[in-house]
């Protein structure tokens, strides 16, 4: 798995490197996706608990740094791959929490805990947003940062969200073992605006791994498409990580 990874990632920045966004930009893009893409079938034990290689991933940076590209060109590769759980772009924060708890697959009518495989099954899902700030919307504040801290770590999630399709109205929720990825972009005017009020009081932002982000030396005046091959190449890695033959499910150990 450990070469698999080397090479994935030898591959990626081998396709990417002559791109005006900053290399951290596109390994740290890559890596969240790679973490998606586990799913939360492998886990690191932590005393009587576990952690999961779900990331909530940061790129922060000054307009033009071209953070959205870096997010572009990795979240392009993933989904062409058999990850089935991403939310729809450009989701408001409120949108995220009414198809959470029908996550389980592609079937957005249907509650995660009607069929779910047990108590260690984990339900997941990724997100990614160019500009958190539009991302947050109208609900942004300390509640919704709290909303997503308590999903970083909690077992058992409760949600009010619409019925199934055809139903009106809302009903009640349990989600088990949410494992949320996420990733966004932020310029420093915006993480002031939607974050730092908030920053000392909210478990989300100790759960962030927040990416300092410059734009390389590189300027494309003509940026071009990524070679075919190359690209499949990409999205056999991905297939490869969410194969359970290959990352098979359970404890590592460092």
């Amino acid at each position: 798995v450990i070469k698999t990874g080397i090479r994935f990632l030898d591959d990626y920045y081998e396709l990417v490197r002559r791109t005006e966004p900053s290399a951290i930009a596109h390994l740290w893009s890559l890596l969240t996706c790679g973490s998606a893409a586990i799913e939360g079938r492998v886990y690191l034990p932590f005393g009587e608990g576990k952690i999961l290689p779900h990331m909530y991933t940061l790129l922060y940076g000054d307009p033009a740094s071209r953070k959205s590209s870096a997010m572009s060109s990795a979240v392009g590769v993933f989904k062409l791959s058999q990850y089935t759980k991403m939310v729809p772009e450009r989701a408001k924060f409120q949108t995220f929490l009414d198809a959470l708890p029908a996550y389980r697959g592609v079937n957005l009518g249907k509650s995660i805990m009607e069929d779910g495989p047990g108590d260690d099954y984990v339900h997941n899902c990724f997100m990614a947003a160019d500009e958190l700030t539009s991302f947050l919307g109208v609900t942004q504040g300390k509640n919704t940062l709290s909303t997503l801290g308590t999903l970083w770590e909690t077992s058992d999630y409760q949600i009010y969200a619409p019925k199934k399709a055809g139903e009106e109205g809302k009903q009640l929720y349990n989600v088990s073992n949410p494992c949320i990825t996420f990733l966004a972009g932020v310029t420093p005017e915006s993480y002031d605006a939607s974050l730092g009020a908030h920053a000392e009081d909210s478990g989300f932002i100790s759960r962030l791994n927040i990416v300092v982000c410059e734009r390389s030396a590189n300027r494309v005046a003509l940026p071009q498409p990524m070679d075919p091959r190359s690209k499949l190449k990409l999205l056999q890695h991905f297939n490869q990580i969410q194969d359970p033959t290959i990352v098979k499910t359970g404890p590592v150990t460092l």
